[in-house]
């Protein structure tokens, strides 16, 4: 294929250019990125601090926080929510998730169980302690979950029903 070892040679060194050119666009890409994700995370904490008592910036603040995954922050902004306004059943339901996501089990069936306590026809929080007593081996009350999930939501989830046709094989 090279008609010499100096031919060789420059196609070597013109591949390490090509290689060292994509890794250093992709290194840019990376820290436009993460400049990008402070920015807005910067912009959110500044709302909050701005009006501490506004449910609004608490729950954007703590959707960027749960899409990002940044639980340990979520569970704190979420009891903040809590305590702003503590009968809505989103506050709990986003406490839950953040401790479900942390392995904090008994923490996350408490806040679920609220938030279906504020509202019985809360499907989602059906469907969330459904997953935590999955987690558990807890299967009759997983199955209980996910059938009042079913009986009030009046649709089918093929992941739900999946793990509810798992659960009855564990019993």
């Amino acid at each position: 294929i090279y008609q010499n070892l100096k031919e060789f040679r420059v196609y070597k060194l013109i591949n390490y250019a090509i290689e060292d050119l994509k890794y250093e666009i992709e290194k840019r890409r990376a820290e436009a990125a993460e400049k990008k994700f402070k920015e807005k995370e910067k912009e959110l904490r500044k709302a909050v601090e701005i009006s501490p008592d506004s449910a609004s910036a608490l729950v954007s603040l703590g959707e960027f926080y749960e899409k990002n995954r940044n639980y340990t922050e979520l569970v704190g902004l979420s009891r903040k929510l809590v305590e702003l306004v503590p009968n809505n059943k989103f506050s709990f339901l986003l406490l839950g998730e953040a401790y479900d996501n942390l392995d904090m089990y008994e923490e996350a069936e408490e806040a679920y169980l609220k938030a279906i306590g504020l509202d019985p026809t809360y499907t989602w929080g059906y469907a969330s302690l459904g997953n935590i007593y999955n987690e558990l081996n807890r299967s009759k009350e997983g199955i209980q979950m996910y059938k009042r999930y079913f009986n009030i939501s009046n649709k089918y989830d093929e992941d739900i029903n999946i793990k509810l046709v798992k659960l009855y094989m564990n019993i």
